[in-house]
């Protein structure tokens, strides 16, 4: 059995708990019981100076005890805090705490997928697409509610998990997103798909909604060539596991050809 298996249910924690609890109190007698008193002559000055200071000292035993006990109670609890039913248990207990009003209405899963096709280095005015499309998800994070987890994919080819586990820490996650390169090639659409799936698949059962933002150019290699059509099978996973927001970095009427095919009509020789 694994260490957070004994956490699934409710009656499984309150037996962890109480057992928990029970040890600093199991030592605290024990220790009350260490030492044999014997009276002897000498004794009688020792007790009459302990006598006056008999209440203070039992008060500071029992509140050193109850600050143990609850120790051992809060580490147990925070240690089931992640499984799901504690959320919802605690949203029943108080649905009008501050937690709740700071983490919002539904904790959510955002996947950022950054397009990495060469196209992307196409200046939109001062920035490029691919800058424009790194301070859009910097915007998404910064304007995500507390609780949510992020993960970031750059689709290049292969394509790459920058962040694969979504991570709590909106912070690192755009030091992780600043410090990105364009890559010089294509995006393995199929790939990038793939890999969104199986974030998706694998994603925390604590998550109640789960997002995919595409920041990406729409350029039509990309999103109409062969590959992509390949993936239509994938395409319905990962609308059956969550919603997709397809983010246009681009501009309107911008020429961005490319060679993608070098033939000779005629032999050489």
């Amino acid at each position: 059995m694994s260490l957070f298996a004994i956490f699934e249910t409710p009656l499984l924690v309150g037996a962890v708990a109480a057992g928990a609890a029970s040890i600093p109190i199991v030592i605290h007698l024990l220790n009350r019981r260490r030492f044999r008193i014997v009276e002897w002559a000498a004794m009688r000055f020792l007790l009459a100076a302990q006598k006056k200071n008999t209440r203070r000292m039992r008060l500071e035993q029992l509140l050193l005890l109850a600050v143990r006990t609850l120790l051992v109670l809060l580490l147990v609890l925070a240690m089931a805090s992640v499984m799901p039913w504690s959320e919802s248990l605690w949203y029943r207990l108080f649905p009008e705490s501050a937690v709740r009003a700071a983490s919002g209405a539904r904790r959510t899963h955002k996947i950022l997928v950054l397009d990495g096709s060469f196209s992307m280095a196409t200046k939109t005015g001062e920035q490029t697409c691919f800058e424009k499309a790194c301070a859009v998800a910097n915007q998404i994070l910064q304007e995500s509610t507390l609780g949510d987890g992020f993960s970031v994919v750059l689709a290049s080819s292969p394509a790459r998990r920058i962040v694969p586990e979504p991570s709590d820490d909106a912070r690192k996650v755009a030091d992780e997103i600043d410090h990105l390169k364009l890559p010089h090639g294509n995006a393995d659409m199929a790939g990038t798909l793939t890999a969104i799936e199986d974030i998706l698949r694998t994603s925390p059962a604590k998550y109640e909604d789960r997002v995919v933002y595409f920041l990406t150019d729409l350029q039509r290699s990309t999103w109409n060539g062969k590959q992509a059509g390949e993936a239509g099978t994938v395409w319905k996973q990962i609308q059956e596991r969550g919603r997709f927001v397809l983010v246009d970095v681009g501009r309107e009427g911008v020429v961005n050809s490319a060679i993608t095919q070098v033939a000779i009509r005629s032999p050489l020789c």
